[in-house]
């Protein structure tokens, strides 16, 4: 099912957690610990409306943006212009085989603010990343945790800005949670349009993440809580996972 389509358009304004938790100062704080540093290559997969993008494309690093919804990608590059940043897009699935070789090999890849958390199966994800990453480089991202969706329940959630109310409705599932949204975007003539949306989500368990990243090439894998920075554990809501690659093989 194809999501972020209507909601595209209200996406950053929804989400302006992102600036309140210093997510983009998080991972270029992680990337310069690992030594990746400007003007490294790095892949922002799931990268949405840009957010993570151009922050680092900001900072001076060679960005490509990748994502399956156009419409994310059309708000990405509009920021880009209106910022005169550097920002190389691609649309396409982070899960199909190949489906990163022709973007070359990059430094780093990133997946900020839940793309993990979509894939019912992380793993072809994890491989296309290790195999698109040079000798030493790094994969990082956050997901939610299984702890964080079981503690969602069942229930409504609304917020509502000058010219957008958004519903969320949340439902439990054995895997995760299913999170249906109504958006309601104001037009010029004091109307609303509503637009719906499901999203389906998964709360993976960190072992089986691990394991997966190993499986996937990756040979260092750490995880952390994503507030604290502490060693991760079943009760955080959000984990932070670095992976490097190690493997000693040709560029």
């Amino acid at each position: 099912m194809a999501v972020y389509g209507g909601f595209a358009a209200a996406y950053d304004a929804l989400m302006g957690e992102r600036a309140s938790l210093g997510w983009h100062e998080k991972y270029a704080a992680v990337l310069s610990e690992l030594g990746i540093v400007p003007p490294a290559k790095v892949l922002d997969a799931g990268c949405g409306t840009g957010y993570l993008s151009l922050a680092l494309a900001r900072a001076g690093y060679r960005v490509t943006g990748m994502d399956n919804a156009s419409a994310m990608l059309d708000k990405a590059a509009k920021a880009a212009r209106e910022q005169d940043v550097r920002l190389m897009l691609a649309c396409g699935d982070i899960t199909q085989e190949d489906s990163l070789s022709d973007l070359g090999r990059f430094s780093a890849v990133t997946a900020a603010c839940d793309p993990v958390n979509y894939l019912s199966d992380p793993l072809p994800f994890f491989i296309n990343a290790c195999q698109s990453l040079y000798p030493g480089g790094v994969l990082v991202f956050d997901v939610c945790t299984p702890e964080y969706y079981a503690s969602l329940g069942e229930g409504s959630y609304a917020q509502v800005l000058s010219s957008t109310v958004g519903i969320l409705d949340t439902r439990p599932t054995d895997s995760g949670c299913e999170m249906a949204l109504t958006l309601f975007t104001r037009r010029k003539d004091g109307s609303y349009i509503r637009q719906d949306e499901v999203h389906t989500l998964y709360g993976h368990p960190l072992e089986k993440l691990v394991n997966m990243l190993h499986e996937a090439g990756f040979n260092k894998v750490t995880a952390k809580d994503f507030i604290t920075l502490a060693p991760a554990g079943a009760e955080n809501e959000r984990w932070l996972i670095t992976a490097v690659n190690e493997n000693d093989t040709e560029e």
